[in-house]
């Protein structure tokens, strides 16, 4: 008999949803237990995006800036509107239906996404080098304008995550 799974992922700075609707396309099995990816949801700051979240995944995405008042001044270089406020844990939990996801992993870069990933078939999961260094952080996430290149832009592989990923898994795979 089967045991069937499923396997949460969740997305902050989730975009339009390309990577959320790839982890739905994958599948695992191993002996008698298979899993089914299932998104439980995704948050961004930018209605658009978070609109072709919920077409691509199937499940609702969440606008929120995550923002605290002093970054959004930075940025903005002005106050944050009257109805502004500062997201806080529920506000996070409830974008994810109130569950919660099974895995996250940070790449190392100095990269502001930050997204999950299950993965199987003899995959090894790269060790975190967490970032430490003093320039500015990579948010193209934030700051890409509207246009054509969009959503390649935001959806792009960070390189320390493709070069982790070949140096835990490149010789077995070649070895294969």
């Amino acid at each position: 008999m089967i045991e069937s799974r499923d396997i949460r992922h969740f997305h902050l700075f989730c975009g339009l949803g390309g990577g959320a609707a790839g982890f739905n396309r994958g599948h695992a099995r191993v002996g008698t237990m298979e899993a089914r990816f299932r998104c439980i949801g995704g948050i961004d700051s930018d209605p658009a995006a978070i609109a072709d979240f919920g077409k691509l995944t199937g499940t609702p995405g969440t606008v929120l800036d995550l923002f605290d008042r002093d970054q959004y001044t930075a940025f903005h270089g002005a106050e944050p509107p009257a109805d502004w406020r500062e997201a806080t844990p529920a506000d996070i939990q409830a974008a994810a239906g109130n569950e919660r996801p099974h895995i996250g992993w940070h790449p190392g870069d100095n990269y502001v996404k930050k997204t999950c990933l299950w993965s199987g078939n003899g995959f090894v999961m790269p060790p975190e080098y967490p970032f430490v260094g003093d320039e500015i952080p990579d948010d193209r996430i934030h700051k890409c304008a509207p246009g054509d290149e969009r959503g390649n832009i935001r959806s792009a592989t960070p390189p320390g995550f493709a070069r982790a990923v070949f140096a835990a898994n490149g010789e077995q795979r070649e070895a294969a």
